[in-house]
């Protein structure tokens, strides 16, 4: 690639005129710029030593295995240094797994950068999409004020989206940090309610998220089957993607995917994918619509495997063989899977995968695998909501990039607002399509509509359309089983489950973050004694009984308070083996000698994080107050 091709990496607007909102505008990320060749070169120079390393690894064994015979007695028969020959074999088969966990461990870290950098390059781009859209206020406000509710529900819409979608992200952010989230005010305001909110949602809602199988579970149990032919039409390609997708326009209505033949000048026939939008009824939400619920579970969760063999289905059926050459489009949902179907790298194995596009395709921020040539654009408009649906934006590299546009086109007659808006219907993106091949350069630049054109070039001479339908079925072969199945309800170690989400988050154990969880059974009359107040607990005095809202059961210290019953006779508490409080867990306050008072608040001074327990009539003097398994701790 020649070096003076390259582009900055950051191209801002491009169009030289009016750049009010009103106006077109375009913003292109992506393509051949200087950061995205070097990401591409480091990615693929990572994939190489990957395969360099399977290799030794095969080596490092068959090394071990010839070690093996030549180390026995056995082997010595012939000549006595053959032991020694298996002697500098054992050498160099560590050296074999030196490397290769070095390898191993340079891989790691690229991988681990390129992560960072692809995350906060995402983050950065959502929150200056948000702030565009919040540019344009004074704007949209104004052509509400003149009857223009199309463009206000439009922009309304993916504020909506896109702002809620990042105040999400930050509450749970806040979320994870528990208290230290919170000013002064704030952990004095909520307490231990905070903490109890805050542990406990954000474990739960990242236990699920890694442990859920939702999506795992429903495309292990269904399959998706091409059923047949269900439409066919003939019509000529002018080169334009315009052309292109008004033809396809006519798909959804006949069929879920269809497969177009056009002969090139060599005399083969290219073969363009195209894939529609979502089609569900959200009042009946069944298993068998190709293009319902579990095809929007097969997108989003599962990189789009079963349309990827859909497709490869339909190809077949059309008579396409190994190495034809394959495109793809997508419009919505139609353009994820469109794009995963090259990411997951199936079919790319299979036939020569030229281009790809999409029109209003919900971001996904995973890369393509490392070297692959085909040209992508993701065409999206900034006031459509469904661009920022998941909450990430579209992948980038080399061959791939993004066209952000802002269009409003007040003579374009839509029939009402759909659900989505106007900005995401197919009549605005193909007027978008249009206006972008009217004038390329000033829209994106000086060859900044290349990967568009290669696309567009195969969509040249007479073409024949073959529409089919496609249906999810329950596979019978399915045996594989998943928490959110009945047989896994009854003892789920939900314990295990946060574990493994903070070892993930990078905390130590759960007690980090359930220490102020941990709760106190109120004392019984008999230990609280005549008068009706619980008795004050020194550090050189045992703890009492906790309960774990874990693990759903009683603990109890190692000894108890002198002069204390045994509870374990009572009805509904049992009595548990004693076992300590794991490490790091908070435990109480105590009052002592030895314990200053900055580790151990003033426990009769009243304010809202530490109640008052000597006050009269109070009802926290009934709760005694456990003692912590390690010594006082400060908060």
């Amino acid at each position: 690639m020649d070096p003076s091709s390259l582009k900055p990496t950051i191209t801002g607007p491009l169009v030289p005129g009016p750049t009010h909102p009103g106006s077109f505008t375009t913003q292109v990320t992506g393509g051949p710029t200087w950061t995205e060749v070097f990401w591409e070169t480091l990615m693929e120079s990572a994939a190489h030593l990957s395969r360099a390393r399977e290799i030794s690894d095969a080596q490092s064994s068959d090394i071990a295995a010839n070690n093996t015979l030549l180390m026995t007695p056995l082997a010595a028969a012939p000549h006595w240094r053959i032991p020694l020959l298996g002697v500098r074999g054992v050498v160099l088969a560590g050296r074999i797994v030196l490397v290769g966990e070095m390898v191993q461990a340079y891989l790691h870290g690229v991988q681990t950068c390129h992560d960072a950098y692809r995350d906060a390059e995402s983050l950065v781009r959502r929150w200056l999409q948000l702030a565009r859209l919040l540019e344009e206020t004074p704007y949209v406000v104004g052509q509400g004020v003149q009857g223009d509710t199309g463009l206000v529900g439009d922009w309304a819409r993916s504020v909506g989206v896109l702002g809620g979608r990042e105040a999400m992200r930050v509450l749970m952010l806040t979320l994870s940090r528990g208290r230290s989230g919170l000013g002064g005010a704030g952990r004095q305001g909520l307490g231990k309610a905070w903490d109890r909110a805050s542990s406990t949602g954000f474990l739960a809602i990242e236990a699920l998220k890694e442990n859920d199988g939702l999506s795992t579970y429903e495309m292990d149990r269904h399959l998706l089957e091409l059923r047949g032919e269900t439409g066919r039409f003939i019509h000529e390609g002018d080169g334009t993607l315009h052309s292109w997708y008004a033809q396809m326009q006519e798909v959804p209505s006949q069929g879920d995917l269809a497969v177009t033949s056009v002969a090139d000048d060599d005399g083969g026939t290219t073969y363009l994918v195209h894939l529609p939008g979502l089609d569900m009824d959200v009042t009946d939400m069944n298993r068998e619509d190709g293009r319902g619920y579990l095809g929007l579970v097969d997108a989003v969760f599962n990189d789009a495997e079963q349309v990827s063999e859909a497709v490869d289905q339909a190809l077949q059926a059309v008579g396409a063989e190994e190495g034809d050459a394959v495109a793809l489009s997508g419009y919505s949902l139609g353009g994820i899977g469109a794009s995963n179907v090259v990411r997951n790298g199936r079919l790319g194995q299979k036939y020569n995968l030229l281009a790809a596009t999409s029109l209003g395709a919900p971001g996904q921020q995973g890369s393509y695998p490392p070297g692959t040539q085909t040209s992508t654009t993701h065409i999206q408009d900034r006031r459509d909501p469904v661009p920022h649906i998941l909450g990430e934006h579209q992948g980038t590299g080399v061959n791939r990039q993004v066209i952000d546009v802002a269009h409003h086109n007040e003579d374009l007659d839509l029939e009402g607002l759909s659900l989505f808006g106007d900005a995401h219907s197919y009549e605005h993106y193909l007027d978008i399509v249009e206006e972008l091949e009217a004038d390329p350069e000033e829209h994106l630049g000086e060859d900044g509509d290349t990967l568009l054109r290669d696309f567009a070039a195969l969509y040249d001479g007479e073409a024949e359309t073959v529409v089919f339908e496609t249906g999810w079925k329950e596979d019978p072969d399915h045996e594989v089983h998943h928490p959110f199945q009945k047989e896994f309800w009854e003892e789920p170690d939900l314990e295990e489950i946060m574990q493994e989400s903070l070892d993930g988050l990078g905390m130590s154990r759960i007690g980090d973050v359930f220490g102020p969880l941990t709760s106190v059974y109120p004392p019984t009359a008999a230990e609280a004694g005549s008068t009706g107040k619980a008795p004050e607990v020194t550090a050189a005095e045992g703890a009492h009984e906790v309960r774990s809202p874990l693990a759903q059961e009683t603990t109890t210290a190692q000894e108890s308070t002198p002069g204390q019953e045994d509870r374990s006779g009572q009805e509904g508490r049992p009595g548990r083996e004693a076992q300590p409080l794991p490490s790091g867990v908070m435990g109480p306050r105590v009052r002592g000698p030895g314990h200053p008072d900055l580790d151990t608040p003033n426990l009769d001074t009243p304010n809202l994080d530490t109640p008052n327990l000597d006050t009269p009539g109070s009802p926290w003097a009934e709760v005694e107050m456990p003692v912590h398994a390690h010594g006082a701790q400060s908060r």
